[in-house]
C-alpha cells in the first residue's frame, strides 16, 4: 500500500509541474471522468452546494476552461497570463484503501506582461486537498478543494487553475 500512497503524492506534484508548464490538456487528464474542482467563497465551507462557491467545476467546465486558455480568440487571456505555484508540506491525511485524501499549503503568483503599462503580480495563497481514485489502470482526481487564505476579500480573477 506504500507505493500507492507515494504515487498518489506524486499525482499531486505532477499537476503543480503540468500548470506550471501551461500544459491544460495533459492537466485535465488528471481527473477523473466524474471529477470536480472547487475553490470555496467561505472559510470553513462545508459543501459547494450550502452556499455559493467562487468556482464549483465539473469535467466539462474545465474541458471548457482549457479550450478557452488554448484558443487564439480568448482575449480575457491575453496578453497571457503567466502563473507558478509552489506546494510545501504536501502530506496524506486520509486512507480509505480505494481513495487517498492528501492536503498542502500553496502559493500561486500570476502575472500579465502588458506592453502599454506595468506588469502587475497577485498572489494567492492558502490549502489545497486533493481526493484521489483509481480509475481504468491509474489513479485520478476526483475532487480538488482550494481552500484560499482569504476568500471573503474581494480579488483578482484567477483565469489559470490554482
Amino acid at each position: 500500500m506504500a507505493g500507492i500512497v507515494q504515487t498518489a503524492l506524486e499525482l499531486v506534484e505532477y499537476e503543480v509541474r503540468l500548470l506550471n508548464d501551461g500544459r491544460f490538456r495533459d492537466w485535465l487528464d488528471l481527473y477523473a471522468n466524474d471529477g470536480r474542482y472547487w475553490v470555496p467563497a467561505e472559510w470553513g465551507q462545508a459543501s459547494p452546494k450550502s452556499s455559493m462557491s467562487l468556482l464549483y467545476e465539473d469535467r466539462q467546465v474545465m474541458e471548457a476552461r482549457v479550450i478557452r486558455l488554448e484558443s487564439e480568440y480568448a482575449w480575457s487571456n491575453a496578453p497571457t497570463v503567466r502563473a507558478v505555484r509552489i506546494l510545501s508540506g504536501l502530506r496524506l491525511i486520509e486512507d480509505h484503501g480505494d481513495r487517498w485524501e492528501t492536503a498542502a499549503d500553496f502559493m500561486m503568483v500570476q502575472t500579465r506582461a502588458f506592453a502599454s503599462r506595468e506588469a502587475r503580480q497577485h498572489a494567492f495563497a492558502g490549502s489545497i486537498r486533493h481526493s484521489i481514485v483509481t480509475e481504468g489502470n491509474g489513479l485520478k482526481i476526483k475532487l480538488k478543494r482550494v481552500d484560499l487564505l482569504n476568500p471573503e476579500e474581494p480579488t483578482v480573477q484567477a483565469p489559470l487553475p490554482i
